[in-house]
């Protein structure tokens, strides 16, 4: 079923209504107006850093990624995605990681059909700092049983990755809620299985596959 997405606010008209009702309570509204153009801008430079990024990871120039994208519905419509994901990106790893998914857009680099990497980028959109980081973590240690004793829980491996406890159990939760984590591992008793059990689920790997480095946050 096809389902027709609203194009994202631009704010322009939200930001003169709301400098209009300032002024009429004798607020100065220049503050609010520079704001949004400051935010505008940071928009506009990490939009304009991932199709860089994504020529250079595909081989193409900036200009040969659009005209690829305006002469294919499918890619036109991951690279709209992509843009505005990239736009509210807050790690320099989450802009690199939407151009490599575009990179392979572009050249059909690993064989993926275009429509399932809407899923990749819409993934990543979700990912939080945090997040990211709990999920390198997790992804690092392994799976679990075997010889393997005691074992670590994804939460404690999230939790020494922040250091905070307090913050392991919402990271652990969201990254279960989105499948990227299997929370299964939390259950096996703390002596070595004759099995082994995948942390990181496979979208999780696909994700991370994608996510290179560290995070840095914007």
């Amino acid at each position: 079923m096809h389902v027709t997405e609203l194009e994202p606010y631009a704010w322009q008209a939200e930001a003169k209504l709301a400098a209009a009702l300032l002024d009429k309570l004798g607020v100065p509204a220049t503050p609010l107006l520079e704001y949004f153009e400051a935010t505008r801008e940071r928009q506009a430079r990490r939009v304009a850093d991932t199709l860089h990024q994504t020529a250079q990871f595909s081989g193409l120039t900036p200009d040969q990624v659009v005209s690829r994208a305006a002469n294919d519905d499918a890619v036109g419509d991951l690279l709209g995605d992509t843009l505005r994901a990239a736009a509210h990106a807050r790690a320099t790893e989450k802009i690199r990681a939407l151009a490599r998914v575009l990179a392979v857009a572009m050249g059909g680099g690993d064989g993926t059909r275009v429509d399932d990497l809407h899923i990749v980028v819409d993934t990543l959109d979700k990912l939080k700092v945090l997040e990211i980081r709990g999920l390198h973590a997790v992804g690092a240690a392994g799976p679990v049983g075997g010889a393997q004793d005691p074992i670590e829980s994804n939460w404690l491996l999230i939790a020494k990755e922040l250091r905070s406890e307090a913050l392991a159990s919402p990271v652990q939760k969201r990254l279960t809620d989105l499948t990227l984590i299997n929370p299964e591992v939390d259950d096996i008793p703390e002596s070595g299985a004759m099995f082994l059990t995948a942390r990181v689920s496979p979208l999780g790997r696909r994700i991370l596959s994608f996510l290179a480095d560290q995070p840095t946050e914007l």
